[in-house]
């Protein structure tokens, strides 16, 4: 069983994708735990904490095979504003993989009104007039006019935290 910290649609079917590209056991199930981190992330290094405190959480008190965290933030680099998605894969014995989704950039406007307090899933439900976009194309989705939405975005990110499980372990520090 392969458990996903979170019940957001988007997250589960992106995690399904990635373990049916690596012919993983197909029996995935997303349940709610906190992040331990603020709503709306503000560096890389606090969205990767949150993805692993999520996975943490879901090892601590359920029994699977693999334990997946999933956490989105922004970042800035360089006077530039980005977001991404860090992923955290735990396995039964403690073992850790990292990977990220790819960066893309926000706005100004949009970063204005996370800075005055919003998440960015409500920033873009506000400026679209959608509801629940997190849920479904994600930002990301937005951002690219539907060409990638969230779920497929958050692929190579998923597949990347695999890596010290499904690749050689002579690349791994043993």
């Amino acid at each position: 069983m392969i458990l996903v910290a979170s019940e957001n649609k988007a997250k589960i079917k992106s995690v399904e994708k990635a373990i049916a590209l690596m012919g993983l056991s197909n029996d995935v199930k997303g349940l709610k735990v906190a992040s331990g981190v603020r709503d709306q992330p503000m560096s890389d290094q606090e969205t990767k904490q949150g993805a692993h405190n999520r996975a943490q959480q879901l090892k601590q008190l359920h029994d699977a095979d693999y334990y997946i965290g999933i956490e989105g933030g922004v970042q800035e680099i360089d006077g530039v504003w980005m977001e991404t998605g860090w992923i955290c894969v735990l396995d039964k014995t403690d073992r850790v993989g990292y990977g990220t989704s790819g960066r893309y950039q926000l706005s100004n406007k949009i970063m204005n009104m996370i800075h005055s307090g919003m998440e960015l899933a409500d920033v873009i439900d506000h400026i679209t007039g959608q509801t629940d976009v997190r849920s479904n194309q994600g930002a990301m989705g937005i951002i690219t006019n539907g060409l990638l939405p969230r779920d497929e975005a958050y692929i190579h990110g998923i597949l990347f935290a695999f890596g010290p499980f499904v690749s050689p372990s002579l690349l791994w520090d043993e």
